[in-house]
């Protein structure tokens, strides 16, 4: 079979990432239903809000690799997202294997184990390689049969077993987690500026080559694109229905940027959250989590503030 392509420089047609973005949309409103439990099961496996989002943002992108590349239908959406994001796991635990922890046997645990015995230990769980992490989560968050769970993670109940008992035996003594640093003297920056409402004023404070993300929506690359884009939508798009009360706050095992709707009594609902990277004392990179409902309410639940979200999808 002859393929015939065009030129190595040619460009990829509007036309074609349109019909991409239509396509990724299509999906993604048919997953909208699981998209709570995802996050639920990427959130047991990695121990961070963050690095769930980021784990559920993974899944959905791979998830459509997959999809284009599967001739039958997914009869269980789910369970198949939920393998996905198992073996991004899996594939990253590879790359940066985490400390070692003390080896347990082998041995597959009774079956009248009681599964209440690592219900508190859930939280440690993304210690634990992620086969053991992901048969704890499956087991105790959603309650799985043990053959689910084998089907989810591609291997047998006896395996599971064995899986559990050792994710038990290593959760005896986890590791601590060191939240990730942070800068505060640009996001107290951020923040003065988001005070005076200032689309340039903040944009100044972005590196030329800049890369905005609104999670799970768009990537914006450089200062000018992020000023005439996500700042203009924020500073001056939305100014006539809603104002934006920054703050910089630590939550979730970082500092971040909170945005809540200026209301006379300072008591307004959390709307958006943004994390930054900083290089050379500018933003290098910021993240904005306003279609991350259950990152929101995280936030919103630990700062002890009311919370208005907004879906997973834009429009």
């Amino acid at each position: 079979m002859t393929i015939s392509t065009g030129p190595a420089d040619a460009p990829v047609a509007g036309d074609l990432t349109a019909r991409v973005r239509a396509a990724r949309r299509e999906l993604l409103e048919v997953l909208e239903p699981h998209r709570p439990a995802l996050y639920r099961f990427c959130r047991g496996l990695t121990g961070s809000a963050w690095d769930a989002e980021d784990l559920v943002q993974d899944t959905l992108a791979r998830a459509m690799t997959r999809a284009a590349e599967t001739y039958a239908g997914i009869a269980d959406p789910r369970a198949w997202l939920f393998r996905v994001a198992h073996n991004l796991a899996v594939d990253e635990w590879r790359r940066h294997r985490p400390l070692p922890v003390a080896e347990v046997p082998e041995r597959a645990a009774p079956d009248g184990a009681d599964p209440a015995e690592v219900r508190d230990a859930l939280a440690a769980a993304a210690l634990l390689p992620p086969q053991e992490s992901a048969a704890l989560v499956l087991r105790e968050a959603f309650d799985l049969p043990l053959a689910d769970i084998a089907d989810v993670l591609g291997t047998t109940v006896g395996a599971v077993k064995a899986a559990l008992h050792r994710g038990r035996g290593r959760l005896a003594d986890p590791a601590p987690r060191r939240p990730a640093a942070a800068s505060t003297a640009l996001l107290d920056r951020l923040v003065d500026a988001f005070g005076r409402y200032d689309v340039d004023e903040v944009a100044a404070l972005f590196r030329d080559r800049a890369v905005a993300e609104v999670v799970g929506v768009a990537v914006e690359t450089g200062r000018d694109e992020i000023r005439d884009s996500s700042l203009t939508h924020v500073f001056v798009l939305e100014a006539h229905e809603v104002r934006y009360a920054a703050e910089r706050v630590d939550v979730l095992g970082e500092q971040v940027v909170v945005l809540r709707e200026a209301l006379p009594d300072g008591r307004g609902p959390l709307l958006d959250a943004f994390r930054v990277e900083e290089l050379d004392g500018s933003v290098q990179r910021v993240r904005w989590y306003y279609y991350c409902p259950e990152v929101l309410a995280e936030i919103a639940a630990e700062l002890g503030v009311p919370v208005r979200t907004h879906g997973h999808l834009h429009g």
